[in-house]
């Protein structure tokens, strides 16, 4: 691939962007395979971080660019000045513990999201029915680098993912859920916990969560409750 020639971000591209420093060390440090080149701008300033990137490249064969015009063009703010390059490629989910969301679409929601799934370890993310860009730039950056963590497969309906997964236990996470987290065992594996604000079916194994707190919130509380075990 031409190093020269990298555009600004859009969905049809084979790559995508890790803007900022501290995202480009986790692009580096759990995705060194997929990364094309780092541009770094000649006005940043920590040479302690600086040093630590350039020696990561230097380990992995990674390039390193200095070039301020491709900068421009591809950052999305002026105040990014460390820009990973790297190819898309999914990693399919094969762990034990699932988190599974229904037709989510905001970036920066999915981003906080897999944030959420790695710092409760569950690091396993089954996207139904979505259509979203998931390597968006939004959602890495909101994803604080998490994103390369984490494992990700897309199915277009839950009966297709159970096709794959048909050993998988679900259970529907849903303000009209049968059981309270206080009943459910916290080291229960394997298991898939299903988020779908707008579907539910009484005769499905199901999780009561709160209808008051947004979709972030109320993932972070059931994942801590099994994170806790």
């Amino acid at each position: 691939m031409n190093l020269e020639s990298f555009e600004k971000y859009n969905s049809q591209l084979p790559y995508s962007y890790a803007f900022g420093a501290f995202v480009t060390i986790e692009l580096l440090k759990n995705r060194p395979q997929d990364v094309l080149c780092v541009f770094i701008d000649k006005k940043f300033q920590n040479q302690e971080v600086l040093n630590s990137i350039l020696s990561f490249c230097k380990n992995e064969k990674i390039p390193v660019k200095w070039d301020q015009k491709t900068i421009n063009k591809i950052r999305a703010k002026e105040n990014c000045l460390i820009i990973g390059v790297f190819l898309k490629k999914i990693y399919p989910v094969d762990g034990k513990r699932q988190v599974l969301l229904k037709n989510i679409q905001d970036e920066g929601t999915l981003g906080t999201i897999i944030r959420s799934i790695r710092g409760f370890e569950f690091n396993q993310l089954v996207l139904i029915d979505s259509q979203i860009d998931f390597f968006h730039p939004h959602v890495i950056r909101a994803s604080m680098g998490s994103f390369f963590s984490v494992s990700i497969s897309i199915y277009h309906s839950l009966n297709a993912y159970k096709q794959d997964f048909n050993n998988q236990p679900i259970y529907f996470c849903h303000k009209n859920g049968l059981l309270s987290l206080n009943q459910m065992e916290k080291d229960l594996t394997p298991l898939s916990l299903y988020f779908n604000e707008n579907s539910f079916n009484e005769n499905k194994n199901s999780i009561q969560i709160n209808d008051q707190c947004s979709l972030e919130n109320n993932i972070n509380i059931v994942l801590f409750h099994f994170y806790s075990s």
